[in-house]
């Protein structure tokens, strides 16, 4: 039963229905555990019973196949990258299944589409986290060309992955990139891809939020429902689609800060939103001709490797996450492949949609009569 690849769960209640009160009766999960750790059951096959040492068989296999990118072992240092910390570990990978699809995506469309964030989670050892870089093509769809593991995010390790990533498929004209509110990722590309045009920068609006409600809660001291109208404020500055109006209310919005007695928001919103290099990254009158807005294919990908792909527990092991990723990019892949088959494509957030819902919106079809009376306009 193990093999078939049914739970343990399932399998121990099959057990005790058919023990018949026999010593098997009593049997735990954990006897399963042991008995499939034993004999090799496991469904994800380590290389070796030491973690690290199956990390490197595997990329061995990775570098054998083509589709390495970037390692950077423990306790070495990188010769073409040394100012790389000795003790971390950085791991880039793309598999080729995820380069043929980056190279097709890249040859038939004329807009290219980046989103990069982070995550963590992914193994027992602490600081130890994921990043996906991800394509979103013109139906929206997300996919993730290439994954870097490592001990640690910093600009560093981030450029030297994307130096290898540009080496294999060229330099990425890219028309928007799209990550956190921290600058790691972006200035890792503007050096990485420094020679072709930069992108449109931005922030997902996600985590702006979020950043956004934390920093009201720990800078400014004033009853709850102040600091409700001091996110609302901010929330309509960042939702303002005209550019000068945006302007004219951020210089209010200062004052407002300053006449209240609120400085440490006042001087946090302003050195970390409104300076040159930062001012456009949020607002909405600068995203006109953006159809991302927030990481939600990223946020997406990474729920699914958590908690379907590995059952929502924190894994133990560093290979298991490697083994585990290159099954999920094999699992999208046929996915891909069955829904171009059957003819299925989802277009979604196209501009007709939009144009359809404002032209919705204009209908008059329902109109105020005498009294309690409304008119409702016959379907034509």
């Amino acid at each position: 039963m193990i093999t078939q690849g049914i739970s343990y769960n399932k399998i121990l209640d099959r057990v005790r229905e058919t023990s018949g009160g026999s010593r098997a009766s009593i049997l735990e999960k954990q006897d399963i555990l042991n008995v499939a750790r034993d004999y090799g059951l496991h469904q994800i096959q380590s290389r070796h019973p030491e973690d690290s040492i199956s990390v490197r068989f595997i990329v061995q296999e990775l570098k054998e196949a083509n589709e390495l990118l970037f390692f950077k072992d423990q306790g070495v240092i990188d010769s073409e990258n040394p100012n790389i910390d000795k003790k971390e570990l950085a791991l880039g990978f793309m598999k080729q299944g995820q380069e043929c699809w980056f190279l097709n995506h890249l040859t038939n469309t004329e807009t290219l589409q980046v989103c990069m964030d982070s995550t963590h989670c992914i193994s027992q050892y602490a600081g130890y986290q994921l990043t996906t870089l991800m394509i979103v093509n013109d139906c929206n769809h997300g996919f993730p060309v290439a994954f870097l593991i490592s001990s640690t995010i910093n600009e560093e390790i981030v450029k030297a992955f994307l130096v290898k990533l540009k080496e294999r498929v060229g330099p990425l004209n890219a028309n928007t990139f799209m990550s956190d509110d921290d600058p790691i990722f972006r200035n890792a590309w503007k050096v990485a891809m420094s020679e072709v045009g930069a992108p449109v920068f931005l922030n997902c609006s996600w985590h702006t939020d979020r950043t956004f409600r934390k920093s009201i809660a720990s800078k400014i001291t004033a009853p709850t429902s102040e600091k409700a109208v001091i996110y609302q404020m901010v929330r309509a500055l960042m939702d303002e689609p005209d550019e000068q109006i945006f302007n004219q209310e951020c210089q209010g919005f200062l004052k407002y800060l300053e006449q209240a007695g609120f400085s440490a928001f006042y001087e946090y919103f302003r050195k970390c939103y409104l300076v040159e290099d930062r001012v456009k990254l949020c607002p909405k009158c600068y995203r006109s001709n953006v159809t991302i807005t927030t990481n939600n294919h990223l946020e997406s990908m990474h729920k699914l490797l958590k908690y379907i792909y590995l059952d929502g527990k924190k894994v133990k092991r560093l290979d298991h996450t490697i083994l585990v990723l290159e099954k999920m990019v094999n699992d999208k892949l046929y996915s891909r492949m069955i829904n171009l088959l059957k003819n299925r494509t989802v277009r979604r957030n196209k501009p007709h949609f939009t144009e359809r819902h404002r032209q919705g919106k204009d209908l008059e079809v329902i109109q105020k009569g005498q009294g309690v009376f409304w008119c409702i306009q016959p379907r034509m």
